[in-house]
């Protein structure tokens, strides 16, 4: 009897363990995200859209391209969207640079990058970068 509830135990503890190493509540991400706000006569169509919320606003933008910068490889993206994708906002932005998304103007595409909050839905924004960021091929030669 004692064998079977130790069998227990372990397997609560370890399914439980699974679910914590897929994505740690308790621990902040380094994040990067490329949005872009579509143009005003222009719909969203089968893109991705993400909604930041900042302070009492919302904004949705066309999820271009996003992930976590953890070297291990332990954590990608999709594991953050599926903890958001079902929340509104999906996140909540704060942060010195958070009020620059308020001024990303239609048709313009930016570079978010920031720490993102697990336990609280949260992505800081540290820098806000014009244009796709690294992945923008070279325009001089």
């Amino acid at each position: 009897m004692r064998q079977l509830a130790g069998f227990a135990i372990a397997l609560v503890l370890s399914s439980s363990t699974a679910a914590w190493a897929q994505l740690p509540r308790g621990l902040p991400l380094p994040l990067t995200m490329e949005v872009a706000k579509p143009a005003p006569n222009a719909t969203f169509g089968d893109a991705q859209v993400i909604e930041l919320g900042y302070k009492m606003d919302t904004y949705k933008f066309i999820l271009k391209d996003a992930y976590v910068d953890d070297q291990a490889g332990n954590i990608i993206w999709n594991d953050v969207w599926r903890q958001v994708q079902l929340s509104r906002p999906n996140m909540l932005v704060q942060g010195e640079m958070s009020g620059e998304i308020g001024k990303i103007a239609p048709g313009q595409t930016v570079t978010l990058r920031g720490i993102y909050a697990p336990i609280t839905r949260t992505f800081e924004i540290n820098a806000v970068d014009q244009g796709t960021g690294i992945s923008e091929p070279p325009k001089h030669y």
